[in-house]
């Protein structure tokens, strides 16, 4: 259990998500640590204060990892699960979705614009 935990964190941004995890997979391929956890937010913010408001999306990627463990790259995967009207659906998705991946380390799972579309971003070692 105690090669999964971890305390360090490392945050990245960026005004599309893309953005935020070509940031996030060159950081882990140059610092050599062990990245352990994900999280992805999307979070809307005034973009012009002056005139009618308007909003727009800054997407906000963390990554729980130890410096104290061989190091590995990640690729991050961003997939779209659809909208989800049950919990079985719900599961089915995913494991639709994780049966492409290899080397699956962690996952999370976000609602982009109306919040009516859930995706999954999912990080997996390179080792």
């Amino acid at each position: 259990m105690t090669t999964q935990t971890h305390e360090q964190f490392k945050v990245f941004s960026g005004y599309a998500i893309e953005t935020a995890i070509q940031k996030a997979e060159l950081w882990a391929s140059s610092e050599h640590c062990s990245p352990k956890s994900i999280s992805l937010e999307q979070i809307q913010q005034l973009a012009d204060k002056s005139g009618p408001p308007t909003y727009e999306s800054k997407y906000v990627l963390t990554i729980g990892y130890r410096a104290d463990q061989v190091g590995h790259g990640i690729k991050i995967t961003v997939a779209a699960l659809g909208q989800l009207t049950s919990d079985e659906g719900f599961e089915r998705a995913i494991h639709q979705v994780v049966d492409t991946v290899d080397n699956l380390l962690c996952h999370d799972m976000f609602t982009i614009n109306d919040g009516r579309e859930a995706m999954m971003v999912m990080m997996s070692g390179l080792l």
